[in-house]
């Protein structure tokens, strides 16, 4: 990292962005689309965010955009996340923050994954704590 990448600034955060996702790019992971915020809000760390699909392909397949994103979380050491759209839909993503630098990879699908859904609650613990009260 260069000593002259300064926080305070859009300049620095994003130069010390471009480091982090510099190293990133060095690996062999599937290919996404990179981003790096140009925002200065001191109160976030500098943000890298990619969207994750091979190149040159406006709508690969579900099981391909997947299988990117998986890749990226088990090289960030994480493990997926499920964002809900308002109008339907929604994003698996990965987060990390690497030297300071969060970084995102995220893949739009029609639905969650099975294997990334949120159990919640057990539907049959109210019954059966009712029958008990009963």
């Amino acid at each position: 990292m260069s000593v002259y990448a300064d926080d305070a600034t859009v300049i620095g955060r994003q130069q010390r962005a471009t480091v982090v996702l510099l190293s990133l790019l060095a690996h062999d992971l599937p290919p996404a689309e990179w981003t790096i915020q140009a925002v200065v809000v001191t109160s976030l760390p500098p943000m890298v965010e990619g969207l994750i699909r091979p190149a040159g392909l406006a709508d690969p397949a579900l099981d391909i955009r997947l299988a990117g994103l998986i890749a990226w979380a088990g090289h960030l050491g994480v493990q997926p996340t499920w964002m809900t759209y308002k109008n339907g839909g929604g994003k698996l993503q990965a987060t990390a923050v690497i030297t300071g630098v969060q970084v995102t990879g995220w893949t739009p699908l029609p639905s969650c994954p099975a294997e990334y859904r949120d159990p919640g609650p057990d539907p049959d613990a109210g019954e059966s704590a009712a029958a008990v009260m009963a």
